[in-house]
């Protein structure tokens, strides 16, 4: 390090470079007091120091504006994100972040501006659209989510030593808002899969009785069970490997991605039932595709049913969720969504017992405190999570 620190306590820091020496050799110290939130901000603020004492140009990275990397980083980073991401992101970038961060240093914010920032989009009058009233708190969270992940990839980059948002403290960082879904009570679930698997035996109810059994069972994602293929599945061990997620492009053609995080790319265990769901919905399938001379080159499990091309497509997501609605008013069902269906099986799994830790596995969840927002703890394997769930819908299933 340039330099030396030294804790003044209450967050002042008296900073020491070194400039060389005085006619009778002693050494002269150039210092400075300076407020930082942290010791990192402190090394960082050291080193500024240390160019404006030796009087040596700052580097380039650490010169530059806000508003220069924001060009950066859409040019290094835009094509990692999904078009749905791009547009939140260019809204919140382009209204918000630019208009206030646009002419500062990147090196020169620091958590009290941000802190700042906040508070200012909380106040009233602040709304884009012209209302009354303030912004959500989803939506100033949105805003903390966005700059923290360009902030990170510019420490990522090395233009910055630290993100300052993580030296905002905790309880002064905007919250997520997690928004309890309705989902369908004992009762009208056991309605549902009773008069779901009393459908006729033919392609399209197979089909429907699969997408919704699967996402009951798995919970995994909607872009997830579009993207799936067919060597994906370990029909011996009944295993499934969910390693992409799918989106839909303006113009509706639906698109393969990477997965939502890291964590996402992971192993679900099958159970008897949708092993056969899926050889049946393969065999339907491998019919049609022989009937009308189509190939399947993607090893697509969900297709889209166009017989003018010779080449089969991802099946577009909105199919099962309009059949889904059109299912449960039919029935007088509560109406639930797609993505209810994936907080019905973390919320039945730890209902009965199955561990936290398995149904975090299970969704693919990065933090376990997301998974926790369903319920509580307990511990056992994955495999015995998925025989655990096997029963709770079976028995469900059975129910009049």
């Amino acid at each position: 390090m340039p330099g030396s620190k030294v804790s003044l306590g209450n967050g002042k820091w008296r900073l020491y470079v070194s400039n060389g020496y005085d006619a009778k050799g002693k050494p002269i110290r150039a210092t400075k007091t300076i407020t930082a939130t942290s010791d990192r901000d402190a090394d960082r603020q050291l080193q500024l120091f240390y160019f404006e004492v030796k009087k040596q140009p700052v580097p380039a990275k650490m010169r530059i504006r806000f508003d220069e990397f924001v060009n950066v980083w859409w040019e290094r980073h835009g094509n990692n994100l999904s078009p749905t991401t791009i547009d939140g992101d260019r809204v919140v970038i382009n209204t918000r972040l630019l208009p206030y961060f646009g002419r500062m240093y990147l090196s020169k914010i620091r958590a009290e501006h941000l802190i700042a920032y906040f508070k200012d989009l909380e106040r009233d009058g602040n709304r884009l659209d012209g209302k009354p009233g303030k912004l959500s708190k989803g939506t100033v969270h949105i805003n903390f989510r966005v700059i923290r992940a360009m902030l990170n990839k510019a420490v990522e980059w090395q233009y910055l030593s630290v993100n300052p948002c993580s030296e905002i403290p905790k309880d002064e960082r905007p919250k997520a808002i997690h928004e309890k879904r309705p989902i369908l009570q004992e009762n009208e679930l056991s309605k549902f899969l009773r008069l779901l698997f009393a459908l006729p035996d033919n392609a399209t109810c197979d089909k429907y009785k699969l997408l919704s059994y699967l996402d009951l069972f798995t919970g995994i994602r909607r872009g997830e069970i579009f993207a799936l293929r067919w060597h994906k599945i370990d029909f011996d061990n009944r295993i499934l490997y969910v390693k992409k997620s799918s989106y839909v492009e303006k113009g509706g053609t639906v698109k393969l991605k990477d997965t939502k995080t890291d964590e996402s790319k992971r192993t679900v265990y099958l159970d008897d039932l949708l092993i056969d769901l899926f050889k049946k919905h393969k065999e339907h399938q491998e019919k049609w595709l022989e009937k009308h001379g189509i190939t399947n080159p993607g090893d697509y499990i969900f297709l889209k049913r166009d017989i003018r091309s010779k080449e089969a497509s991802i099946a577009h997501p909105s199919g099962f969720y309009h059949w889904l609605v059109a299912f449960l008013e039919r029935n007088g069902i509560s109406k639930v969504c797609v993505h209810s269906f994936r907080h019905m099986a973390a919320s039945y799994a730890l209902a009965n017992n199955v561990p936290l830790t398995t149904v975090q596995a299970m969704m693919g969840h990065t933090d376990i405190a997301t998974t926790s927002l369903y319920l509580h703890s307990l511990e056992k394997s994955r495999c015995q999570g998925a025989e655990m769930m096997s029963g709770v819908f079976k028995n469900l299933e059975g129910d009049n």
